[in-house]
């Protein structure tokens, strides 16, 4: 499913960013 990928995709991707905000 499309959708379900692309709502995954920005989930990982805020994480990421979440990440580093908290460790930069």
């Amino acid at each position: 499913n499309l959708l379900y990928t692309t709502y995954f995709v920005l989930f990982l991707v805020s994480s990421l960013i979440l990440l580093v905000a908290i460790f930069h």
